[in-house]
């Protein structure tokens, strides 16, 4: 039972981290206390700290990617 709330929990977690939410706020939304207990019960299921996830997904590599390219040169 406690390895399917701990799924569920990941899942959703996954899907708030997609959306751009804090992890703070995360942490808090699935019962956490802290952000670090949230932070060490993530990294035990995909193997990724919160921060880790996202930066992975393409959608977050896209918008980072458009975001500090530099813009093309006038003429060049």
């Amino acid at each position: 039972m406690g390895t399917h709330v701990a799924g569920r929990q990941v899942g959703h977690a996954k899907r708030l981290l997609a959306a751009d939410e804090r992890v703070a706020d995360i942490a808090s939304t699935l019962g956490f206390s802290s952000s670090c207990n949230f932070s060490y019960a993530f990294r035990r299921a995909p193997g990724l700290t919160p921060g880790g996830y996202r930066q992975a997904l393409p959608s977050f590599r896209a918008i980072q990617h458009a975001r500090f390219a530099r813009p093309a040169l006038a003429g060049a």
